[in-house]
């Protein structure tokens, strides 16, 4: 039998040892593929942090607590995509301890503990990156955060075990969180906030999501416009980008076919929704009466299977971290010699060293974000670091290699902004031509993208003809469009 004091010997270092490798990984992740998405992200952060209004001054879909970790890194400098990428890596942290903290664990060795973790760190940074789960997208940011509230508060609190004021505070806070990252999220927040109420909890519960929500509210107003923000994120999601995307009307029928779809696409997924069934037909169990709770919380995750492939699935995908936690919390595997009773865990420490110790990782080296582009070396030497650029329809790329802002709010064009300032809702409007006539930019990318079938000529600005060719001279075999008179610095 091994002494205590070397079992715990081996466990810290074994902790050391995964953990800087796990850190290694992370720094590795900071500058691994390029995605357009999480770009907007960052474009948007830095015009907001320039001076501009969110969604009345800045076109922008999503939500605005989307913005605040890239306010946070915009304040400490003028950062590209490797610092945007930081916060989601200590976030990531965040929902691994959580789990490792788990209520549900209270019953497991401290072996046990650091495996599940530890396998939950090797899925998310070996498999989840290919699918974008590694950058700073909301959608990574929902399902860590649903990863903490799910492990700390609302599955202990259906199981009955013992919580404190501060995990009812937390799990709260994050819910009331949820939908000002994307309004998709307002089912799951619902179902998990009444999923969790106890006649004990009531009146925390209700105050901290009522805190939580007139915090964002707050937050909202000061970088953004309430009026944009439900002309935006609301109507234009809602109604007008779905004919351009979707291609089909939002409604019951769309949502059963595309929640049945993202079930059976693939494997992985099916396998996912059998641990989702498992898990929560485990967890019904321990609820006295008619399971309401369990099912509220079935409802709530079902809701994520609408659009939940590709990078739009990561939201389940990190949720589904804690669903183990169900199985395991009546395994009860307690303190024992790790050479006997927790000789089991061996091929998954084995495993995962070998993911994230030995093994380079996969592709990184070949698929490493841009430093620079040509068009960005063009920017650089006919404009000044105040200079304003633009790069339509949605090379938002651009920007951030040519450390430029963009010179309208409307930094990407796509069908559904003209279809949409057609019929604005509470005039909210960004005035694409009055921006270039404003800033006349010196130089502007405009490639002729067909974006789902609807060709540039249809949809862009109608000014636009007009300025390129009485102030703008093209580059032959290009895309590139310099103001007329700084054609001489091309000499």
């Amino acid at each position: 039998m091994l002494s205590n004091t070397i079992k715990r010997s081996v466990y810290i270092i074994l902790m050391i040892i995964f953990g800087l490798g796990i850190i290694r990984y992370q720094i590795q992740l900071l500058s691994y593929l390029e995605w357009e998405d999480e770009v907007t992200h960052i474009v948007t952060s830095k015009l907001i942090y320039s001076g501009k209004t969110l969604y009345s001054e800045i076109h922008e879909l999503h939500g605005p607590l989307t913005f605040l970790s890239g306010l946070l890194v915009e304040s400490l400098g003028n950062f590209g995509v490797r610092a945007h990428r930081i916060p989601i890596a200590i976030l990531q942290w965040f929902a691994w301890i959580a789990i490792y903290f788990s209520p549900l664990l209270k019953n497991q060795s401290h072996l046990v503990r650091f495996t599940y973790i530890l396998v939950c760190a090797t899925i998310s940074l070996i498999y989840f990156p290919d699918i974008f789960g590694h950058t700073y997208l909301f959608q990574v940011i929902a399902g860590l955060f649903l990863v903490i509230i799910l492990s700390q508060y609302t599955f202990p609190r259906v199981i009955n075990t013992n919580q404190s004021r501060s995990k009812v505070i937390l799990g709260n806070a994050l819910i009331g969180c949820l939908p000002f990252l994307a309004f998709t999220y307002i089912p799951i927040a619902s179902a998990l906030f009444l999923a969790g109420l106890t006649r004990h909890n009531l009146r925390v519960s209700i105050y901290t999501v009522v805190i939580a929500v007139t915090l964002n509210l707050l937050f909202l107003g000061s970088i953004g416009s309430i009026a944009g923000y439900l002309a935006m994120h609301y109507w234009i999601n809602l109604t007008v980008s779905r004919q351009f995307i979707e291609g089909e009307a939002l409604g019951l029928i769309y949502l059963m076919k595309s929640a049945l779809n993202s079930i059976t696409v693939d494997l992985s997924r099916l396998g996912i929704f059998l641990l989702i069934c498992t898990s929560l037909a485990q967890l019904s169990k321990f609820e006295n009466k008619f399971p309401w709770r369990v099912i509220l919380i079935g409802l709530g995750i079902a809701s994520l299977l609408t659009r939940s492939q590709g990078f739009q699935g990561l939201t389940l995908l990190y949720l589904s971290l804690s669903l183990p936690l169900i199985l395991l919390y009546e395994a009860k595997l307690k303190e024992g010699d790790l050479l006997q009773k927790d000789l089991f865990l061996a091929p998954i420490l084995i495993v995962c060293f070998i993911k994230i110790l030995l093994l380079s990782p996969a592709n990184i080296s070949d698929r490493q974000i841009r430093s620079s582009s040509l068009f960005s070396e063009l920017v650089n030497k006919i404009t000044d670091k105040n200079d304003r650029i633009i790069a339509w329809p949605f090379q938002n790329y651009e920007y951030l290699l040519s450390d430029r802002l963009p010179a309208s709010g409307n930094f990407f064009y796509l069908p559904w902004q003209p279809a949409y300032y057609a019929n604005p809702k509470f005039d909210i409007v960004i005035d694409s031509c009055l921006d270039i006539e404003t800033e006349k930019p010196k130089i502007m990318l405009i490639s002729e993208y067909d974006f789902n079938g609807v060709k540039w000529s249809d949809y862009q600005p109608t000014c636009l003809n007009d300025i390129l060719k009485t102030q703008y001279h093209r580059i032959p075999n290009s895309s590139y469009y310099i103001r007329n008179d700084l054609i001489r610095l091309l000499k």
